[in-house]
């Protein structure tokens, strides 16, 4: 039961990440290019929202089976299955969440396919972008963050929103922004460049304030850093951190040598070179998302030694 909560939670984490990322992207990435360019790009646009709606669907549907497995093994305890499901739902934190989460799930639905009618309507395409990242936000209520208590817990779910929001903006976009730098995709070696140059500086400040809010989770996690090693929860950490490593290799190769030459006369070649390391991101970025579900499923090191 464990290993098929960890596979659901890893689905719902990075579809959701994934609406986010998209719908946040053509509002405050590609918005300026895509209006200006409406016949040319509005097949971009189209497999934008494609990202959306089928990542909602995914996410609702992997939402749905995280529920029911929880009411399952809520129920080998009650011994009253029939009543789990809407205790759950109701009468829990997650499941509150999830309802509202639901919720936001169908009015972005509906205004991505408003967007078909209007397209490159910017108050629309902020209102998709706000509903996407509220999304996402929502699951720092679904974890280990969410069952703090007081002053102290708020604050461990503002950071974890913190991170919720700068992950969709950062590895969230990352897909789209694979979509829109495509060598195949008609626009001039300047667009490009500028394109690619918007979304690093929205990454660069989503990184930092990722990393600032990773240390403060890590810190009540592993009980101010005492227990960040030796400990299961500890080195699943320190991996994800130093895969997080690894990917701003990435960023700082794309941000600081490729773009630059995005502009010259080898600038088609670039745009290749730029796809593959953009693909290594996500790549990683997916791999550091299992980790996050797998230390959903574990007691955080700070919480088992403070008890003992």
């Amino acid at each position: 039961m464990s290993n098929l909560l960890v596979v659901v939670r890893a689905i719902h984490f990075a579809s959701s990440i994934s609406v986010a990322g998209a719908a946040f992207f053509p509002a405050a990435v590609a918005g300026e290019q895509l209006k200006a360019h409406r016949e040319a790009l509005a097949p971009i646009q189209r497999q934008l929202d494609w990202i959306v709606l089928t990542g909602l669907g995914i996410a609702v549907a992997s939402g749905g089976l995280w529920l029911l497995l929880l009411a399952s093994e809520l129920a080998q305890v009650t011994e009253d299955a029939d009543s789990t499901v809407w205790l759950v739902l109701t009468g829990t934190q997650f499941g509150r969440v999830s309802l509202v989460r639901f919720v936001i799930a169908g009015l972005l639905a509906l205004l991505v396919a408003l967007r078909y009618r209007k397209p490159f309507l910017s108050t629309l395409n902020w209102l998709i972008a706000l509903l996407g990242v509220a999304f996402a936000v929502g699951l720092a209520w679904c974890g280990h963050s969410g069952a703090g208590l007081g002053l102290s817990g708020d604050f461990q779910v503002g950071a974890d929103a913190v991170h919720l929001v700068t992950v969709a903006i950062w590895v969230g976009g990352l897909l789209p922004l694979l979509i829109v730098i495509r060598p195949s995709v008609l626009k001039s070696a300047t667009e490009r460049y500028q394109l690619v140059r918007r979304f690093s500086l929205v990454a660069t400040w989503a990184v930092t304030f990722l990393i600032a809010s990773g240390i403060v989770n890590t810190w009540y996690m592993t009980d101010g850093m005492r227990h960040l090693f030796g400990t299961e929860y500890g080195t699943l950490v320190l991996a994800k951190a130093g895969l997080l490593l690894i990917m701003l290799g990435f960023a700082s190769v794309n941000r600081f040598w490729l773009t630059p030459r995005l502009a010259t006369s080898q600038g088609e070649k670039t745009a290749r070179l730029l796809c593959i390391s953009t693909t290594a991101e996500i790549a990683l970025g997916l791999i550091v998302v299992c980790i996050v579900a797998v230390l959903g499923q574990l007691e955080p090191a700070g919480h088992v030694h403070t008890m003992m």
